[in-house]
């Protein structure tokens, strides 16, 4: 196993949390889609390639 292919992994599963909880704010009200959107997209700049959409 290598430290890159463990890298990606932890990379994928962190994203795949974060859209999962994404999905429940949204559902739940407390954030619109298009708040989400945006806020995706900044967020997304300040992260490693790995995580970035």
């Amino acid at each position: 196993m290598s430290i890159e292919w463990l890298f990606h992994t932890v990379c994928m599963t962190a994203f795949d949390g974060l859209t999962v909880m994404s999905k429940w704010w949204v559902e739940m009200g407390l954030v619109s889609t298009q708040n989400w959107l945006v806020g995706k997209y900044f967020i997304s700049e300040k992260l490693p390639p790995c995580l970035r959409l």
